[in-house]
């Protein structure tokens, strides 16, 4: 039988076997054409060889035939990561290590594609037993793209997997592609530091990588790691204040929760009880038409419901659906209720001990007035900012009312209208107004209590 120009195909059995990685089903073929091959006493010419010095050991005739795409039976194993059935087939067939299918692909393209670490290192021992030199340009070999084995590797993220075979011979790192690519070039765009430290790590002497830094259009691996470095610190940092934004978004969530469940219970637990069923207006609260009460009931309504609304914008200032600008303006608006809703729960919390101490004990009173009172005013260090730094007079002087309102000159509705006034100079001074209105009312319920201690 003669092939040169022609080829031989891989038989169906064949290809059915190397695709399952059967070792034992292709010893037995390769066993079975041997017994046929010896009765036969076949000879094969390879390109016009005498019969001694070309023909290939006896039962592996059917490991010569390729594919369609020229696929030799090395591909096809290498391509699969069947390790064991390369190292029989390297073992039967050694001059398969080289060969190139219709892409330009060597086995080792095929396997390094794969990912296996295992047939790498059984072909790579092939090479070098053939020698150094053809071992050097074994791994030098490119394909129809230009690239080795080696950029294969690395562009298919596998280089990690091939540390300790293909990266011994530091010498491929220097071979570029087509383009002028190197695969140091390559391993920065991935980007990948293990590969790039595998890259650049020092010759076995002692000597520095030969590896390339060369890429596209005149640039090198330096500047893509430096941009891919600028890229990963800017997302590091867009991250690092997204969590954080998301961190205080969750402290604001618990917190104005907390609020609105303490005012709730609060609101069906009255301080003084209830009125029974027996008398007259029963269920209603015994001490009700106290002062007093009253304010415990004004500052625990304003509690609640200042949380409640706090509480159901950073829901929604936190949801990635709705609109950035949107998102910023409910996180805004939470801002500023959250501390209202402090500082009425702390007046909740004093009017109630008041209804519950009673004018028998007027000093504890007026010693829990006094502590809420300071709370109340300096809790927030924030609500007094716009008056020590004079913008309100500033404003005043420069744009008159319609500047301390923020008022458009032309507005284009209500709507328009009220968002601005929400952002105005004389919205920022509520919480400042607020603790003043709650200390004065903790005044006048102190001074009642004294004049009036039933009132």
């Amino acid at each position: 039988m003669e092939f040169g120009t022609e080829q031989m195909t891989l038989g169906t059995e064949l290809l059915r076997v190397l695709a399952a990685g059967d070792v034992t089903r292709l010893k037995d073929l390769l066993r079975s054409e041997g017994r046929s091959g010896a009765d036969g006493h076949v000879a094969i010419e390879v390109n016009g060889a005498s019969p001694a010095a070309a023909s290939p050991p006896v039962g592996t005739g059917c490991l010569l035939g390729v594919t369609s795409n020229g696929n030799t039976a090395l591909h096809l194993v290498a391509s699969r990561g069947h390790a064991e059935l390369a190292a029989l087939v390297c073992e039967r067939v050694p001059s398969l290590v080289a060969t190139r299918n219709a892409g330009l692909d060597t086995p080792l393209h095929c396997a390094a594609k794969a990912g296996s670490r295992a047939v790498s290192a059984c072909l790579l021992s092939q090479m070098r037993a053939a020698g150094e030199a053809d071992a050097a340009a074994a791994l030098r070999a490119r394909n129809l793209l230009g690239a080795t084995a080696l950029h294969e590797a690395v562009r298919l993220s596998r280089a990690a997997k091939q540390e300790h075979d293909m990266l011994r011979n530091g010498a491929i790192g220097s071979v570029t592609n087509d383009d002028g690519i190197s695969p140091l070039y390559l391993a920065a765009i991935t980007p990948s530091r293990f590969m790039v430290r595998l890259l650049l790590r020092p010759s076995p002497d002692g000597t520095p990588s030969p590896a390339s830094f060369e890429g596209r259009s005149g640039r090198t691996a330096l500047h893509v790691a430096a941009a891919t470095s600028k890229d990963k610190d800017s997302e590091s940092g867009d991250k690092e204040e997204s969590d954080e934004e998301g961190y205080m978004m969750g402290n604001g969530t618990i917190a104005s929760g907390l609020i609105a469940i303490v005012a709730f219970a609060a609101a069906v637990t009255v301080p003084g009880g209830f009125i029974s069923d027996d008398n007259p207006h029963p269920g209603t609260a015994i001490l009700a038409k106290r002062f007093a009460f009253r304010a415990f009931v004004v500052s625990d309504t304003m509690a609640f419901l200042s949380s409640i609304i706090a509480t159901c914008f950073l829901i929604y200032g936190g949801a990635r659906e709705v609109p950035p600008r949107h998102r910023e303006t409910y996180k805004l608006l939470a801002s500023g209720l959250v501390p209202l809703a402090v500082q009425f729960m702390i007046a909740a919390f004093a009017f109630g001990f008041h209804l519950v101490l009673g004018a028998a004990n007027l000093g504890l009173i007026i010693f829990v007035y006094m502590v809420s009172s300071a709370s109340v005013l300096f809790c927030f260090p924030g609500i007094w900012v716009p008056f020590c730094l004079g913008f309100q007079k500033a404003i005043w002087r420069r744009a008159g009312w319609r500047g301390i309102l923020n008022l458009p000159k032309r507005p284009s509705g209500l709507l328009h209208v009220v968002c601005h006034l929400c952002y105005s100079p004389l919205i920022q001074v509520r919480r400042t107004v607020c603790a003043v209105l709650i200390c004065v009312t903790f005044v006048v319920a102190i001074a009642l209590e004294i004049a009036l201690p039933n009132y």
